[in-house]
């Protein structure tokens, strides 16, 4: 399920802003341990906020915050919390595929007589 990020254009004191109107995707208990484990994840908490977290010293990422409804952030800034979240992506992505492939046996139905 691909995290979906509902916002509106404004412009809030003269500058363009986004006002993030809503967030839909998973939640914690929903994503594979690896993923959430370490950095970067995010996920849709139970009060329908973001919660990110970037922290990667090598690659000099340094955000960890929960993005609420109705929070306004400047362009810049939610330009560059898109790509965070493109990362989050990205690793999820790849641990997904991981684990297909680890268990592409692992279908099908089983029944136990006892």
């Amino acid at each position: 399920m691909p995290l979906i990020v509902k916002t509106k254009k404004i412009l809030h004191k003269g500058k363009p802003c986004f006002r993030i109107v809503s967030f839909k995707g998973l939640k914690h208990e929903e994503l594979p341990s690896k993923y959430t484990e370490s950095s970067p994840y995010c996920f849709v908490q139970n009060n329908g906020s973001l919660f990110v977290e970037a922290l990667d010293i090598a690659k000099q990422l340094n955000f960890r915050a929960t993005v609420k409804p109705g929070q306004i952030l400047e362009r810049d800034n939610f330009y560059n919390m898109i790509k965070l979240l493109k990362l989050c992506g990205n690793k999820l992505h790849e641990i997904n595929k991981e684990n297909r492939a680890k268990y592409k046996d692992w279908k099908g139905f089983v029944s136990y007589k006892i």
